[in-house]
């Protein structure tokens, strides 16, 4: 009798399992769309209406640099935009280091690499000038490099995301906590990339450029490389 409810037991839970793991691969298979989806969407966009996207973001840029820049508010972005630089980079690694296993750090470790490498890999392709490079103001710091993609919008959005999935893996939140979360991230994440074109740093299309390749990095190394 003992033999035989372990055996029903088991059956159960190897029913269990397998459905979880069922459902667990038809999730990980709708984010992967969707991950692509936007991508392609993001860098159809890039492609298509560039030049547009560039000349109008020049003259808006123009227009706030030499008509509505205080430096109050060029102290403010200046802050914003320091969380998609190096030194928030390293910070995220540290935390990770500490709070998450080895194997979920080294991800976000990779990921800060990725997006880095890969920003300086791109400019490089893309040689698309700064917009203070040609218009007529000046930019709230400056940097003398290409401006295509924005690093920091990539940085960003490539490991705030990432960051997010993986502490999320490892300490289960609530739906409500977890996608609650992931709406205040984006919502920073499209901050950071306001502050990036007030400074007169990047264009719109260099900011879509970047957000598209951060989620890119995101959905690789989350859904297909650590899966």
């Amino acid at each position: 009798m003992v033999s035989i409810t372990n055996t029903g037991n088991k059956s159960e839970d190897k029913h269990q399992t397998s459905h979880s793991h069922h459902h667990h691969g038809r999730s990980r298979g709708f984010k992967t769309k969707l991950i692509l989806g936007l991508f392609s969407i993001f860098l159809a966009v890039d492609l298509f209406f560039r030049e547009d996207l560039y000349n109008l973001s020049v003259q808006h840029e123009t227009i706030i640099r030499n008509q509505y820049a205080t430096p109050k508010l060029d102290k403010l972005a200046t802050i914003i935009s320091e969380f998609g630089d190096k030194y928030m980079v390293g910070v995220l690694i540290y935390i990770s280091y500490h709070l998450l296993d080895n194997s979920k750090a080294f991800i976000i470790l990779f990921a800060a690499i990725i997006c880095q490498a890969f920003s300086c890999f791109l400019k490089g392709l893309y040689h698309e000038a700064r917009p203070f490079f040609i218009g007529d103001f000046r930019s709230n710091g400056c940097r003398f490099e290409y401006g295509n993609p924005s690093g920091h919008s990539f940085i960003a959005t490539g490991l705030y995301i990432t960051v997010w999935d993986l502490f999320c893996r490892h300490y289960h939140p609530s739906n409500k906590v977890k996608y609650g979360i992931l709406g205040y991230i984006c919502t920073f994440i499209v901050v950071l990339g306001a502050s990036r074109i007030y400074n007169g740093v990047h264009t719109y299309n260099q900011v879509l450029s970047g957000y598209s390749w951060g989620l890119l990095t995101y959905g690789v190394l989350c859904h297909i490389y650590y899966e």
